[in-house]
């Protein structure tokens, strides 16, 4: 007999009740299980509802004809999570991806039409303005046999030396690596959960003083800062005060990139170029999407 239920989140559950008989009354269950006659819990479709899956099968021997078994078995559309995928070993599980954005808060020179952060005269503004970069973050949820924190800590803070997921040489980083301490399958496991942040470079006007590469806003290897100071060199390349109209006026002045005023005013800034993160090889974190 079969048994059909609708439940209170609009899931659709079959029931039913298959005898077996077996060879000997000494039987394992185990045996019974796996003999073939039955459907394989988390992956068999119900027959006339290929959505129903079976998230149940129990067989119980009967005591007074112990070569008979009665297995009773259940299908639903309602699955909590992959119930064939939680049968495996943590460690062989799909790892769990997700992903958010977050605001990342930079100095830009310029605004997104290109137009220098100056005033009229071509100073730039102290302090320079900041807008924010929404970055990619990507969480790696999975399951690890063992932990090395010392290893770990060689991640932390670094970013990509080679291209992970669409992101190219510097523009990945590794923010965080969480491990806890999870019991499962009669042994212990390390639950590991991985936040990576993305931020592609975003390319402003200007040079790179002694480079051929453009400026960028961006990424996680360098920074490009504005070559700005009260000072420059005098013909010895000794620092001077930036003298205007007889005064000494203390403010930022752009700068060419070898210590000396920046002119035209109009002239393109330069930037100087600073390293924030070391590049280290994501390969054997192996972290790669199942999809």
């Amino acid at each position: 007999m079969v048994k059909f239920a609708l439940g209170p989140r609009g899931e659709r559950t079959y029931s039913t009740t298959f005898t077996l008989r077996s060879n000997v009354p000494t039987e394992s269950v185990r045996n019974i299980l796996f003999s073939g006659l039955l459907p394989i819990y988390g992956f068999s479709p119900y027959p006339q509802d290929l959505l129903a899956i079976c998230r149940k099968i129990e067989p119980v021997q009967n005591r007074d004809a112990p070569y008979h078994w009665s297995v009773d078995c259940e299908w639903s559309t309602l699955q909590e999570g992959n119930p064939q995928d939680q049968q495996k070993p943590p460690d062989q599980r799909r790892p769990v991806w997700g992903y958010t954005f977050q605001p990342l808060q930079k100095f830009w020179p310029c605004d997104l039409n290109g137009l220098k952060y100056c005033d009229s005269a071509g100073t730039p503004f102290d302090p320079p303005p900041s807008r924010p970069i929404y970055v990619q973050v990507y969480t790696i949820e999975r399951f690890e046999q063992v932990g090395n924190r010392d290893s770990d800590a060689n991640y932390l803070n670094h970013c990509n030396q080679n291209g992970w997921q669409g992101a190219q040489s510097g523009e990945a980083l590794i923010q965080n690596i969480a491990v806890r301490e999870v019991y499962e399958q009669a042994q212990y496991w390390h639950h590991c959960t991985y936040t990576v942040l993305k931020s592609p470079r975003i390319t402003v006007p200007g040079t790179i003083a002694g480079s051929a590469v453009q400026p960028f806003v961006g990424a996680f290897d360098f920074e490009c800062i504005l070559d700005a100071g009260p000072k420059m060199l005098d013909v010895n390349n000794n620092p001077v005060p930036i003298v205007q109209d007889g005064f000494v006026e203390g403010r930022a002045v752009r700068l060419d990139g070898t210590g000396h005023v920046l002119t035209p005013a109009i002239a393109q800034n330069v930037y100087l170029k600073f390293a924030n993160a070391l590049p280290v090889d994501f390969g054997p974190l192996d972290l790669v999407p199942p999809y």
